[in-house]
C-alpha cells in the first residue's frame, strides 16, 4: 500500500485503466478506533492506460484538516464497475 503526504504543493494519485471510464474517488477521514467519515467525492474521466489526478487537499472547495485519510477509487462505464481500490494518505500542516 502506498501512503502519500499532501503538503503545500499537493500530490498526484496515479492509476491505470484497461477501458475508458468515469473514476470516482471517495475521500474518507480516519477517526480514532478505525472509523471512517466521508469527506467528499471527486469524479474524473479516465482513459485507457496511465492516468493521474492532481490533488491539493481540497474537496468541494474546502481544505481538509491535517490528519490521516483514505482515497477509495472506483471506475465505472457501460460494461460495469471495478472493485474499489484504496490508498492511504496524510494531510500535513502547512
Amino acid at each position: 500500500k502506498r501512503v502519500f503526504a499532501v503538503g503545500r504543493r499537493g500530490t498526484r494519485f496515479s492509476f491505470k485503466l484497461d477501458q475508458d471510464a468515469t473514476v470516482r474517488v471517495r475521500i474518507q477521514r480516519k477517526l480514532p478506533g478505525g472509523r471512517l467519515r466521508k469527506r467528499g467525492t471527486l469524479s474524473r474521466t479516465g482513459r485507457v492506460g496511465a492516468n493521474r489526478i492532481r490533488f491539493r487537499g481540497r474537496v468541494s472547495g474546502h481544505a481538509l484538516r491535517p490528519g490521516r485519510y483514505r482515497a477509495v477509487f472506483t471506475a465505472a462505464n457501460g460494461a460495469g464497475r471495478s472493485s474499489p481500490r484504496a490508498v492511504r494518505f496524510r494531510i500535513v500542516a502547512r
